[in-house]
């Protein structure tokens, strides 16, 4: 999630990221109302960045329910993106969020194409200065992403049964590309299903009788 008080270039900075005209951007504060997400992979995984309305005391009900909203996707984000702005001072609705922002952050001093204004506290978080309108400068952004997108190598499938699912699984999703390629979409929800069937063995949200008496077959229970 990327957060910050209005008009620090939360919405320039998803566009640049994506790729893409995702956000609006005007030069008017709050112009962005309701969160809007993008999607981008790294190293292979598939990364939701989220824009939010401006952190800020505001009188505007509409605004109101913004803010509310951004702090709602900062509780439910992985990583928070505290976004300042780096050709202006430290502003007190800065401070406070420096010193109430929670979980996993890293703080983007944007704007750096521009004479530095900002003094930025002591702190602990990695701190990524960057510019939106200069998207090479937003690579250290995607390696510290990057981070959060490696998978255990204890995640290896090694048990027959999962192995057995997981080719079952592919077998299942190569027939249903193959059904959409020729036919009406719908036709392939028959091997959609038998695809999800397959992995929810894996993850136990698919589990009969037969299943539970193979698994347990592999144990060794004492009295």
């Amino acid at each position: 999630t990327l957060a910050g008080r209005p008009n620090v270039g939360k919405s320039s900075l998803l566009n640049t990221l994506l790729g893409e005209e995702r956000a609006i951007v005007t030069a008017v504060a709050g112009t962005t109302r309701d969160p809007v997400t993008g999607e981008m992979t790294l190293n292979g995984v598939r990364v939701i960045l989220t824009d939010t309305a401006g952190l800020r005391e505001t009188g505007d009900e509409v605004e109101r329910i913004g803010v509310e909203r951004t702090r709602r996707a900062m509780a439910e984000a992985d990583v928070t993106l505290l976004v300042l702005d780096g050709s202006e001072p430290l502003t007190e609705e800065d401070r406070k969020l420096l010193e109430t922002v929670t979980g996993e952050t890293a703080i983007l001093v944007n704007k750096q194409d521009l004479p530095r204004r900002l003094a930025l506290p002591e702190t602990n978080r990695p701190v990524i200065s960057c510019s939106a309108r200069v998207p090479e400068s937003l690579r250290p952004v995607k390696d510290y992403l990057l981070r959060f997108t490696a998978v255990s190598d204890r995640m290896a499938v090694t048990q027959p049964r999962h192995l057995d699912a997981l080719r079952r699984a592919i077998a299942g999703l190569e027939a249903a590309l193959e059904t959409v390629r020729t036919m009406p979409p719908d036709l392939a929800t028959t091997d959609l299903q038998a695809a999800q069937a397959a992995l929810g063995e894996i993850t136990g949200d698919q589990v009969d009788e037969k299943l539970l008496d193979e698994v347990f077959s592999t144990f060794c229970v004492g009295k």
